[in-house]
C-alpha cells in the first residue's frame, strides 16, 4: 500500500529547491507584485501570515512570535501567529526566523490610511 500524502507534504515535494521549473508564459512578474525583495525601503511595510505555509497549522510552530521586537504585534491567538496590522513595523525579523520552506510571511506594502 502507498504511503498517504498532505497537500503540504506533496507539494513540497513536487516543488523542492533545485528543481527547474517551466518558465513563465507571460513574461517576468512586475516589481510591485514580485515580493517584498523588490520594495522600496522606504514605503512602509507590514507582515502578513501566509497560512498555507505556516508550521503553526501542524507543528505548534511560534517562533516569528518570540522573535518579534515590538510587544504585542505578533500574538498567537489559538495557537497561530496572527499580526496586528497597528502595531506591526515592518522590520521583517518574523520573515528571517520563519522556518517555513517557502516563508510563511511576507512583507507587504502598508496601504496609505484616508
Amino acid at each position: 500500500m502507498s504511503k498517504g500524502y498532505s497537500r503540504r507534504e506533496l507539494f513540497s515535494r513536487l516543488f523542492r529547491r533545485g528543481t527547474t521549473r517551466p518558465p513563465a508564459r507571460h513574461g517576468p512578474i512586475h516589481p510591485a507584485v514580485a515580493g517584498s525583495s523588490s520594495a522600496d525601503p522606504a514605503q512602509p511595510q507590514v507582515a502578513i501570515i501566509l497560512g498555507r505555509f505556516c508550521l503553526a497549522f501542524d507543528h505548534g510552530c511560534q517562533i516569528c512570535a518570540d522573535a518579534c521586537p515590538v510587544p504585542g504585534a505578533l500574538p498567537m491567538v489559538n495557537g497561530l501567529p496572527m499580526v496586528e496590522r497597528d502595531l506591526c513595523t515592518g522590520c521583517g525579523v518574523c520573515r528571517d526566523v520563519c522556518p517555513a520552506e517557502p516563508k510563511a510571511v511576507m512583507l507587504q506594502p502598508r496601504a496609505p490610511r484616508p
